[in-house]
Order: C-alpha cells, then sequence, then structure tokens
C-alpha cells in the first residue's frame, strides 16, 4: 500500500509541476568566433580585446585604440555645449566638431563649426588608410557635487544629419538634443554611450575629403543648464583598422580568415541582450560574458590579443 502510494504521490506531483522549462538559446549561439569577439569589443570598446571588424576587405590592416580627453563649455558664459564625434572622420579636423553657448538658455542659435582634437589623428594622419571598428564617449562632471546641475543628452546619429550645421545652417542644444535617444540628469560618475556602426563606415578612408558624410554614423552629445566655468569632461575612444604607407616601417599584416557573419547580424545579437548602447559601464557584463562564453553553443575558446595597442 505505501509503494502504490508513492508512485501515485510522484505522478501527480509530476503533472502538477508541469513540463520541464527548455532552457533560452545563448544570444550569441550565432556568432562564429571572429564575430563574437568584433560583438564583445563593440560593447566595451574602452576595456575590450582588440580585434577586427567582420567587414570583408581587412588584409593587411592593423587593429589600434586611440583616445582623447578634455573639458568643454569650461568658459565664464557657457552653460551649455553639443559635442559631435565621427570615427570615420578621425583622421582629420572634423573628427570632433564642438561648439559652447554663451546663453542661460539652450535655445541661442550657433554653427556646430569648433574642431577639436579628435582620438589618432596626428597618427592616422600618417597612414595609408583607415576605417573605424569600434567607439565609445564618456562624458564626467568636473565641477562639486554642490554644485552639480543639468542634463546630458546621448545619442547616435546619421553625420549627414548633423553635417549640414556645420555648413552654414544654424542648430542649438535644444536641436540637438532632440535627435538624442537617451537623457540623464548631470551624472555622479560618468554617462557612456557606444558607437554603432552605418552602412558607409566600413568603406576605407584615405582623408576626410574622400568621406560621403551620409550613412557614416556619429556620436552625439549634447548638455545643459550647467554652471559657468564648468562644463562637462569627455573621453572619446576610437579603435581603427589601419594600413600603413610603404617606407613607414611597418610590415603589412598577414590576412587571416574573415567571419562569415555580417556586422548586421553582429548587431542584432547585440540588440537581443538590451540596450548595450548607453551606460554600458554598469551594465555591459551579463552580455559580454554571454559573448565570451558562447559561441555556436561551444565553449569560447579566443585567441586573447591583450590590451596591447596594435593586434593583428
Amino acid at each position: 500500500m505505501t509503494k502504490t502510494k508513492t508512485r501515485k504521490t510522484q505522478k501527480t506531483m509530476k503533472k502538477m509541476s508541469g513540463p520541464t522549462p527548455r532552457r533560452k538559446a545563448p544570444v550569441m549561439s550565432n556568432l562564429d568566433q571572429a564575430a563574437a569577439e568584433y560583438a564583445q569589443l563593440l560593447a566595451d570598446p574602452c576595456n575590450a580585446n582588440l580585434t577586427r571588424t567582420v567587414w570583408p576587405g581587412a588584409g593587411g590592416a592593423f587593429v589600434g585604440r586611440f583616445e582623447y580627453d578634455s573639458i568643454i563649455g569650461n568658459d565664464a558664459v557657457s552653460t551649455n555645449t553639443t559635442i559631435l564625434f565621427t570615427p570615420a572622420l578621425c583622421g582629420g579636423t572634423s573628427g570632433v566638431l564642438a561648439n559652447s553657448v554663451p546663453s542661460a538658455t539652450d535655445t541661442s542659435a550657433w554653427n556646430l563649426t569648433l574642431p577639436l582634437g579628435a582620438p589618432g589623428t596626428s597618427f592616422l594622419a600618417t597612414t595609408d588608410q583607415f576605417r573605424p571598428v569600434a567607439a565609445c564617449a564618456e562624458v564626467y562632471w568636473p565641477g562639486t557635487e554642490l554644485n552639480r546641475s543639468g542634463i546630458v543628452s546621448l545619442g547616435v546619429v546619421d553625420t549627414g544629419l548633423i553635417n549640414t550645421y556645420s555648413a552654414g545652417n544654424l542648430g542649438s542644444t535644444a536641436i540637438f538634443r532632440q535627435l538624442c535617444q537617451h537623457t540623464e540628469r548631470m551624472p555622479v560618475n560618468k554617462a557612456t554611450v557606444n558607437w554603432r556602426p552605418g552602412n558607409a563606415d566600413q568603406d576605407t578612408l584615405q582623408s576626410v575629403a574622400s568621406a560621403n558624410f551620409y550613412g557614416h554614423q556619429s556620436i552625439l552629445i549634447t548638455a545643459s543648464g550647467f554652471p559657468v566655468n564648468t562644463g562637462i569632461r569627455v573621453r572619446l575612444v576610437v579603435v581603427m583598422e589601419w594600413w600603413p604607407k610603404a617606407g613607414t616601417g611597418f610590415v603589412s599584416a598577414v590576412p587571416r580568415s574573415v567571419s562569415k557573419t555580417s556586422v548586421q547580424e553582429v548587431l542584432t545579437a547585440l540588440d537581443r541582450t538590451g540596450n548595450w548602447l548607453f551606460n554600458t559601464y554598469e551594465k555591459a557584463r551579463p552580455y559580454l560574458n554571454g559573448a565570451a562564453r558562447v559561441v555556436n553553443a561551444v565553449t569560447y575558446g579566443a585567441k586573447t590579443l591583450g590590451p596591447a595597442l596594435l593586434a593583428i
């Protein structure tokens, strides 16, 4: 009697518990090793191991990480500012454009024409050609906690939409803020935004003059309502594929097999993990670990490139 009751009880409990839930497929399972490496770099351009893009035509290229740090808008009259960071144009003077407005409001009209130093500009000018791999921007509050005020907006936009404002059209911080996808109060630690490559960013450039602005993607930053003599501190990071000029002492890197995965598949895999573009310094690890652990549902055995400035 006891055994019969035990069997019936087990069957009843099994029916009540329902079918065993199936495990979800890992978000990166559709990426090969090279694509997973690139996804990790896109999601963490400041710290991830250097690797190439999944775009074709990378034979002979090197990869380098460059950065630029500056305080913008820290004059006696400015209370808001806008910064346009275009990774594809970092080989010239248009890589970073900015303007700070001497007004108590953010609606004053001005041209986005002031060129700032861009990451890697001096070095990229010595190369034969280049194209962006990954990029990010970080915004810090340079003032005291007592005076911390204002809002910061971050976005990724088509370069052509903003370039018209550096060619005679008048814009304002309020106008540019509407193109951003994320807004927050002036951060305690930092606000971050990752770059998302566009269709034209796979084209190699030999100079800024050879760029067709539409199709390239830029990082857009605005800040409003901060005190005078304060501004915002920005750190801009870009990872570039570059090809050396003859006679510069570099031996062309040995071509390696490229990924069969398209850049859109890489971006789709990242999108499945959640919002990977903004403030990833706090929430990046879950999907970065997913990219590092799983490729085609097997253990990920990526070659370690290390933190060196060059990777081939």
